[in-house]
Formats: structure tokens, sequence, C-alpha cells
């Protein structure tokens, strides 16, 4: 099933997994597009750091929460060409909260440092002249942001990372609903999956426990989110 599909049932609780990595992969994407934009000026540099610590908040909470309430509980299984499920699993997580936490890092980098660095890099005979005005004010940052050579590069750095994240985050997803779903499926009881998507989108320890649910609720279309309210009626 694509991210993109139409969800027309859910044969168990799980599969509300489906829903939650549509609206990931859609945030994601509106994330790069919002890089396109920067350079144009439809958008700022403090609009893309928004929606992708949004991002991040939310991929944290759920592969942290899958590590400890969903393969936590299941037993291993080996595929035909070698690799271990779950291992495989938990490696992708780390892989996603190391890259995650490096392009948060530099999307909050001081917008000051930021840009000296950039005109470092450039071999331009005026480079010393800009590295002037921005040492001056504060003012100079802006006129600075007005000289397209380091806007663009600036811009294409943070567009590149940004979607080789979106291209690791696409093969985790994939690969968990193909291979770690079915796991699930066959050794957690109803109850057991139930209790398990309620973790994925309720956070007992929040003052807001739905910001999860909420969130994915409000990104869905009205077919999916009639779904995901038959499953989360019936939480305890």
């Amino acid at each position: 099933m694509g991210f993109h599909d139409p969800i027309k049932t859910l044969e168990s609780p799980i599969e509300v997994m489906y829903l939650m990595h549509k609206v990931f992969m859609s945030h994601s994407d509106h994330t790069l597009e919002l890089v396109s934009k920067v350079e144009t000026g439809e958008c700022s540099i403090t609009d893309v750091k928004r929606s992708f610590d949004l991002w991040i908040k939310h991929l944290l909470y759920h592969v942290q929460t899958e590590d400890y309430y969903m393969t936590g509980p299941l037993k291993e299984k080996k595929l035909q060409d070698g690799r271990m499920v779950l291992k495989e699993n938990v490696s992708e997580h780390n892989d996603l909260r190391e890259m995650g936490a490096e392009l948060f890092a530099k999307i909050g980098k001081d917008a000051r440092e930021s840009l000296i660095e950039d005109v470092l890099a450039l071999d331009d005979q005026n480079h010393e002249e800009l590295l002037d005005q921005l040492r001056i004010a504060d003012s100079a940052i802006i006129e600075t942001l007005g000289k397209q050579t380091i806007l663009r590069r600036s811009i294409r750095h943070i567009y590149r990372s940004i979607f080789d994240f979106i291209v690791v985050e696409f093969d985790h997803f994939e690969n968990e609903e193909s291979f770690v779903l079915p796991l699930v499926h066959d050794q957690m009881s109803y109850a057991e999956e139930l209790e398990c998507v309620r973790k994925l989108l309720i956070d007992d320890d929040s003052d807001n426990p739905t910001w999860i649910l909420d969130f994915v609720r409000e990104n869905l279309v009205d077919s999916d989110r009639k779904l995901l309210d038959e499953i989360s009626e019936n939480f305890q």
C-alpha cells in the first residue's frame, strides 16, 4: 500500500500505522516544499524550522514508543535473505534519530554563524566585505540575505539534507509496513494491538495527552479520519 493510496478498511488496530505514516510523509513533503519557497520569499527559514521541529517531535516520539511497546514484546523473525526483522527495524530507528538530530542542529543554527560559514566557503572577491557587513550589525544579515549566491547555496544544502532524510524515513515506513506489522498481527492479541496503538497516539506523560492523535486526525481526509475514530473510540 502506497502512502498516498486510499485506505478503505483497517483489519486490525495496528493498521492505524498506515494512517500515521501517511500523515508523517505528507508533513515531510510539506517541509521540503517550504524550503523551496524560501529563496522566492514565499516563506522564511523560520517557517521551515517550525515545520521541521514538529516533524522531529512526532517522529522521535513515534520510534521511541514503537521500540518499547511494539517491537519490544515481539519474537524475532529471520527473512529468507538473512535479515533480522526486529534488529533491522531498531537499526533504522537509530539512523532516523541520528539524522534527525544532525538536521535539527543544522536548521536551528544561529543565522549569523551559518551565513558567515557560507561566506567563507565562497571564492568571492567580495567575501571579506560581506564578512565585515555581518560583523557590523544585525541589519547587515538582512542585507546579506539578499545576496542570491549565498542564499541559494544555503537553501540547496538544507534542501538536499531534508530530502535525504525523507528517503530514509520513507524506506523505514515501507519496511515496517511490509515486515513488522505482520509480526504484530501474528503475535499480539486484539487487546494488545489496541493498547500499542493507544500508546502511539496518546502521550500519557504529556500535559496534552492527545497531541499526536489530534495532529494525525487533523491531517487526514474524512474517510481516513472515520477509520481512525473507529479505533480510537475503543481506547480505555
